[in-house]
This record gives structure tokens, sequence and C-alpha cells, in this order.
């Protein structure tokens, strides 16, 4: 069994060592938490998100070859390089460390000084000269705003629709996946409606998910019908009308979850030479 505690306390340590390096390298200009630990919601079994801010003439070399730069600092037993997930002109790199109660994961941006800002939803650790903070994006214009929500419901209603292709075929780990896929469009749909500006990685909104999987064919459509039902319910209350070019596609999903939970007392379909997941 994991000692969740012991592991916690494991992490706090491996964070306090890397924090006191990285005050000893003086091209290190300042470091902050971002993720769960930066939105204060983070858990015994968190990961760490570790944001770092070099000189100017330090990012070349170390985005070239960000492990370099980590193994100087603490020793890993597992790297993977994402330049995708990079700050422009910066470096990513995810690492393990071990520890007596499990790998410890710290993923680490690094970026140069004169391109840094910190967003709000941060745990500043240190910095030597201040970094500028970046503060809630402006509203969406209305035309703007139109075309996320557009876009999001769209999405939400074809993640619907395949989930409930999934449930009535009885594949169930295929289903459970595309249940995440829904709660994070609706989500989507909920952040916009309510800040008025897209979500950034770390404010994806997610539609609430059940505290039990739901396994079997009856609950996963139930499921979808419930959110197909707080989707249209967020809709209608605070921008009625604003997307009626999707009330036909709208209609058409729930007629075809009707369908299918009509269906529900049949055997799980089996198409011979059906393509996967279409």
């Amino acid at each position: 069994m994991i000692d969740a505690a012991a592991y916690c306390r494991e992490r706090d340590c491996l964070l306090s060592w890397i924090v006191n390096a990285l005050r000893s390298d003086e091209t290190v200009v300042a470091a902050w938490l971002g993720g769960s630990f930066g939105r204060g919601n983070a858990d015994d079994l968190s990961d760490i998100d570790l944001w770092v801010v070099v000189e100017d003439d330090q990012i070349n070399a170390i985005a070239a070859a960000p492990s370099a730069f980590v193994r100087a600092l603490v020793r890993t037993i597992m790297e993977i390089e994402a330049p995708g997930n990079a700050p422009s002109g910066g470096a990513y790199l995810l690492t393990w460390i071990d520890g007596a109660s499990g790998p410890q994961q710290v993923d680490w941006y690094v970026q140069s000084a004169s391109k840094a800002v910190r967003p709000a939803n941060t745990a500043l650790l240190f910095e030597r000269q201040p970094i500028p903070v970046g503060y809630p994006r402006e509203m969406m214009s209305p035309e703007a705003m139109r075309a996320a929500l557009n876009d999001a419901v769209r999405d939400s209603l074809l993640m619907a629709f395949i989930a409930t292709k999934h449930a009535r075929r009885g594949d169930p780990w295929t289903t459970a996946s595309q249940l995440m896929h829904l709660a994070a469009c609706i989500g989507t749909v909920e952040w916009l409606l309510e800040h008025g500006t897209s979500p950034a990685f770390d404010d994806r909104a997610r539609s609430p998910l059940p505290n039990t999987i739901p396994a079997t064919r009856d609950d996963q459509l139930a499921w979808i019908g419930a959110s197909l039902g707080r989707l249209t319910a967020l809709l209608n209350a605070q921008h009625p009308n604003t997307l009626s070019n999707l009330d036909a596609a709208i209609r058409t999903v729930e007629r075809w979850l009707g369908a299918m939970d009509a269906d529900r007392d049949q055997a799980p379909a089996n198409l011979p030479g059906r393509p996967p997941g279409s």
C-alpha cells in the first residue's frame, strides 16, 4: 500500500532541495510552481510543475540540452523531452526522480528572463528581479465568444455521439475514455460562459465526473444523457438562442441517445466487418 503522507513528505523534501540548488545558481533569475500547486489544490500525490527563469545568455544552451541542466541539479531515473510543451524559446523536460515511496515527477519549464511572464495562478518560489505577472485576459468580443462556444458545443455533441455508439457496442474502456472527453468539452463551455475568455492550460474546467465510473451500458447512457441535459441547461440559462444554428444538431443527438436508451435491453451491437472506431 502506498503511504501517501510519506510520498508527500518525500516530494516536499525534493522540492526544497531543488529550490536551494536553483537559488545557488546565479544565472537563475526566478522560479515558481504551476499546475495544482499554483492553483492551490495540490494533494499528497500531485506532481511538481516547476517553472525556471534564467539569464538570456543561458537559454540557448539549456534549450539545446535540457537534460544537462536538470542533471546538474538532481539525479533522474527517466526523462522525456517534449519541445511542444516548452515556453517560447525555452525548454521542457519531464523527469522522474527515484524515491523510497515511488517515483517523483517533476515537469521542468525553462525560459529566458526577457520573455518571462508569470501567470497569476502560480506560487512564486523566489525571484532575484521582478518578473511581470500576467493577469486574466480581456473578455472576448461577442463575435469571438460565439465562435468559441460554437466550437466547444460542437465538440461536446460529437463526443456524446461517439460515446453513445461505443456504449451501445459494449466497449467499456473506449466509452470511459470518451466520457472523459465529453466532460472536458462541456467543461470548456462552462468556462467560456463563466469567464468570457478561452481557458488556458491550467484553466481547463471539467464537467463533474461521477465518483464511480459508469461500467454498465445503462449507466453510461444515463450519464451521457445527464451531460447533454447539463449542456443545454447551461446554454439556455446564460446564452439562450445564441447558438440556434446548433439546435438541430442538439435535438438529433438527443433523439439518437433516446433511441439507444430504448434499445438497451438488446445485446451490445456486434457488427462484423465494422471498421474500428467508426
